[in-house]
């Protein structure tokens, strides 16, 4: 028995699982690295977008907005914040307008 070897097979879908049981911020940052790094796998979008459409606290919020824009993901950020911004207070989403020039 080769006990050196490891089989991909059994942690394909860790990443999914520490993502539900991660704490806010850690989720938080992995999102924004995911941005960042352009890293699609996982169904990460899917959940950052989940997120964005859920979560209305300013600074999650700006944090990842902000990401969209550092790594020209615009149209990305937009297509999100076309449907979470009418869950936004309107602080948040005066912010975010101003960070995306989103116009009404």
């Amino acid at each position: 028995m080769d006990t050196n070897a490891i089989d991909a097979s059994v942690t394909k879908n860790w990443t999914i699982l520490l993502i539900l049981q991660m704490p806010l911020t850690l989720i938080l940052v992995w999102f924004e690295q995911s941005i960042l790094h352009n890293y699609h796998g996982n169904n990460v979008d899917a959940k950052i977008s989940e997120f964005l459409n859920t979560v209305g606290r300013r600074w999650h919020v700006t944090t990842l907005f902000t990401a969209f824009k550092k790594a020209d993901r615009l149209d990305e950020a937009a297509a999100i914040y076309k449907t979470a911004r009418p869950n936004y207070h309107s602080v948040t989403a005066n912010i975010i307008d101003d960070l995306l020039g989103h116009k009404e």
